[in-house]
């Protein structure tokens, strides 16, 4: 089964097929969760299932997945891969939706600035999508071993900082319990031998762990792109600016 996106290619209507919308295989979701944690290839799991097929005891996700069964060149495993991924996006709603905003930087070697358009991936998309992945993933990624409790105790323990004691002190105390903390970080990347990319990403405090599940991207721009104090400034203003008007608006 297919659904039909909102674009043309070659002047026919584009579908893909999603995999929630076969019937469910608990073969099948041994095979993706594998897939998901790093333990087998895209190829792997596609011959594994063109297997199952040929014994004649696959379902239709099974054979879909058997589908994906490539020669062992690069281009066709990459092909492989991103047919997968765009079968699995937004997979039972827990797609993160890209949130573009208008930045004024450079984009040549000439000082001259210009209009673009930076995607982000706003917090409160990031933490619903976890919450959404289920209570286990929640507590992995957001708020920690000791769950809801945790939050009102951060609190307790930042009441004294100059940076809380304001808020902490104004905010009743079961809102605070509420309230999910969470930190915004910046730094630079290098990408190529002489390409440096600026990546913003977000983590709770409430967590401690390997970044892969504690940390999350939001906003990723070349250094190039601004080079100047007062322009890095503004760049980082705007990403501010954005994860404020999110979280006040969550």
């Amino acid at each position: 089964m297919s659904h039909t996106i909102g674009f043309k290619c070659n002047n026919r209507p584009c579908t893909r097929p999603r995999l929630e919308d076969k019937p469910w295989s608990p073969v099948a979701y041994e095979l993706l969760t594998s897939l998901g944690k790093g333990l087998a290839h895209v190829t792997s799991i596609a011959r594994i299932a063109g297997a199952i097929d040929e014994e004649g005891i696959a379902n239709d996700i099974i054979k879909a997945i058997a589908s994906l069964t490539v020669s062992n060149t690069s281009k066709r495993a990459t092909y492989a891969e991103d047919t997968l991924h765009r079968w699995l996006h937004d997979s039972y709603n827990l797609g993160l939706e890209i949130f573009d905003t208008v930045i004024m930087v450079r984009t040549k070697r000439k000082m001259r600035l210009k209009p673009i358009a930076l995607p982000m991936l706003l917090p409160t998309e990031i933490f619903h999508a976890c919450w959404s992945a289920g209570p286990r993933q929640f507590e992995k990624s957001v708020l920690g071993a000791k769950g809801y409790a945790g939050i009102i105790e951060f609190w307790d323990g930042a009441k004294d900082e100059e940076w809380a004691r304001e808020f902490v002190r104004d905010t009743p105390r079961d809102i605070l319990a509420k309230t999910l903390p969470f930190w915004i970080h910046s730094d630079g990347a290098g990408v190529t031998n002489q390409d440096e990319a600026h990546i913003w990403s977000v983590s709770s405090p409430l967590v401690r762990g390997d970044s892969y599940d504690t940390k999350y991207p939001i906003a990723f721009l070349p250094v190039a792109m601004f080079p100047t104090r007062a322009r890095r400034n503004k760049v980082h203003g705007h990403v501010a600016k954005v994860v404020g008007w999110d979280a006040n608006n969550a």
